[in-house]
């Protein structure tokens, strides 16, 4: 079992322009649990190019139905035996 992002190849923020509403600092993203981002990377007309950009391996056989949190590029998740991971 591992958990898996997607993401686009080459459609992500230019380094010197800051991505606009990049945490996800809370489940569900925000307050209002929305679940939403305000992005615009991923479109209708590009969702089909999707692919995996990062992976990590939990080594447990637990299915895991939670978002990540991300606060300041990076990912906080938990893996194994309810370990948190922090990526940067």
């Amino acid at each position: 079992m591992g958990i898996a992002l997607m993401g686009l190849k080459g459609i992500g923020p230019r380094i010197d322009q800051p991505a606009t509403d990049s945490n996800w600092p809370q489940y569900r993203g925000r307050p209002d649990q929305s679940k939403f981002v305000n992005l615009s990377q991923i479109r209708k007309q590009n969702v089909s190019q999707l692919k995996v950009a990062w992976h990590y391996p939990t080594s447990d056989k637990v299915e895991y139905l939670f978002n990540p949190i991300i606060v300041d590029g990076v990912m906080y998740l938990l893996a194994k035996n309810n370990s948190l991971v922090a990526c940067a």
